[in-house]
């Protein structure tokens, strides 16, 4: 049946798209209560509805002793869904499915031969009327060696209440004398087809999609997230839970990071459908990547600013708020310039929850560069060159007029509030320090304390509201045809918890 596998593959798309005997700690996992499969059973019996109608039955033709028969045409024209069905959890198993009081209706033509002493043959249509159908099928579910989820049909019972045929045709009369015995024929052949049709479905057709579904997705066009499964998914009588790999890795060579994943809290609320949980892990995976690989590394330019504050990084000043006045020495020695801040982390960033907020400690450098800038009365000047501690490991662009004045060791400290609002997920800074020290320089006489006030302008001016405007726009959840409806973030030790109900829709593509 196309219903049965269609149940299995919504459920398991809710949880993709986001052991207890595992082999490592999950990443993130993900839990569908009772109160989630049965809202995925009501969404199955409506796509199922959808689907059956109008669906062609092909019956390859047969032979009954001396009667060959063809049927052609066979076409589901009438289904009414379960008056009851359930989609529940087996503690220890899988799921199982029941259904019962359906009703179903199909047309189609005939063709048959009887041929012994003499040839007889005939043709003509007929209305087959199936009703009080149920069912109830097991899914048992495991782990293939690709860390997808393997599925297998479990025990099987079905039932039919009744069924009625009438034939249409020349010689209709005669065979509508004995439906009733044809029916009762019928009936018992559907009755031992129906689960053998259902366990099918389920050990091929949903098999099969289970073997191709994706385990990773790319993040931007050098990294990767691994969603493959740490161990089997687990059932209890009131939830299911599947584990996840939940790490970020380098896309072209792979190479994890040496440090593993915590055990993730415990979290006993079953009220919402969907529970998914996100550990520290994927971050600082993510960002022991971004370190290994040298991405976390940015040039603050006045071409950075609005127009209206980019002077404050002129060393020659025409307002109170310019770099030059509070560094004089700056102004002295390289007139006519403009401050480029070149910024790179030394150490694999930290992310953390502390205290009800995500916490992130970063530590690098941060080298001072001037470039001489065009004004009415002067040429570009152009100062002095000189080496620095730093050297091309901070020049990774071409240096052409830029040359060396400072560097600064700077440690940053940033807390912040995420919040999930439909299929985004936002952030939101609620403080942000950075702290300078002098590590090197060309120029004498430079005070830390004009450096910090230096850095702290640039946080609240650019750097705060640069990240605020980011998290506000948020990142969109691969969560295909599925949107979170009543979304709820718990920050817990190590991971924090997204709690929602779902929404599904069928005619969203991945």
């Amino acid at each position: 049946m196309a219903g049965s596998s269609g149940i299995v593959l919504f459920c398991l798309a809710v949880m993709y798209w986001f052991d207890i005997a595992v082999s490592e700690n999950p990443g993130f996992q993900t839990r569908i209560t009772a109160a989630g499969l049965n809202y995925a059973n009501q969404e199955a019996i409506v796509q199922l509805s959808k689907s059956v109608r109008g669906q062609k039955i092909n019956i390859p033709p047969g032979k009954s002793g001396s009667v060959s028969y063809s049927i052609t045409d066979a076409e589901i024209t009438k289904f009414v869904p379960p008056s009851s069905s359930s989609l529940k959890p087996i503690a220890g198993s899988g799921l199982k499915w029941s259904a019962s009081n359906i009703d179903l209706a199909m047309s189609g033509h005939f063709k048959y031969t009887f041929k012994k002493v003499i040839k007889i043959s005939d043709h003509g249509s007929f209305d087959i009327s199936v009703s009080g159908v149920s069912f109830s099928v097991q899914a048992d579910f495991g782990m293939d060696t690709t860390g997808r989820p393997s599925i297998r049909a479990g025990p099987c019972t079905s039932d039919i209440g009744g069924v009625s045929i009438k034939f249409h045709g020349r010689w209709a009369w005669a065979y509508n004398a004995f439906r009733g015995q044809l029916a009762k024929k019928i009936k018992s052949l559907l009755k031992d087809k129906m689960c053998d049709l259902i366990s099918r479905s389920l050990n091929t057709d949903a098999e099969k999609s289970l073997s191709s579904l994706k385990i990773t997705m790319g993040i931007g066009k050098m990294l990767e997230l691994s969603y493959k499964l740490t161990g089997p998914p687990k059932f209890t009588s009131d939830y299911m839970e599947t584990y996840h790999k939940g790490e970020i890795d380098w896309k072209s060579a792979p190479s994890p990071p040496p440090f593993q994943a915590p055990t993730l809290p415990q979290w006993n609320d079953t009220s919402r459908m969907m529970y998914l949980w996100v550990s520290d892990f994927m971050i600082n995976s993510l960002f022991y990547q971004a370190q290994q690989h040298n991405l976390l590394s940015y040039n603050l330019t006045a071409q950075d600013l609005p127009k209206s504050t980019r002077g404050v990084l002129n060393t020659t000043c025409t307002s109170s708020l310019c770099i030059g006045n509070f560094i004089p020495p700056l102004q002295q020695k390289y007139p006519n310039c403009q401050i480029e801040l070149r910024m790179k982390s030394t150490k694999m960033p930290l992310i953390s929850v502390v205290n009800g907020s995500i916490e992130t400690k970063m530590a690098g450098l941060i080298a001072l560069y001037v470039r001489p800038v065009k004004t009415s009365s002067t040429l570009y000047f152009k100062p002095r060159r000189t080496e620095n501690e730093l050297g091309s490991r901070l020049e990774s662009n071409t240096r052409t007029s830029a040359d060396y004045v400072l560097t600064m060791d700077a440690n940053m400290t940033l807390t912040g509030q995420i919040s999930v609002v439909e299929q985004v997920m936002h952030y939101k800074v609620t403080n942000m320090t950075i702290t300078v020290s002098l590590r090197n320089s060309t120029i004498p006489n430079i005070t830390e304390k004009a450096l910090n006030f230096l850095i702290k302008y640039a946080v609240e001016k650019f750097i705060q509201p640069s990240i605020d405007d980011l998290g506000k726009k948020g990142i969109l959840l691969p969560l295909g045809k599925v949107s979170l409806k009543n979304a709820k973030l718990v920050l817990l030790k190590d991971a924090f918890i997204i709690a929602t109900d779902l929404v599904y829709h069928p005619d969203n593509e991945y």
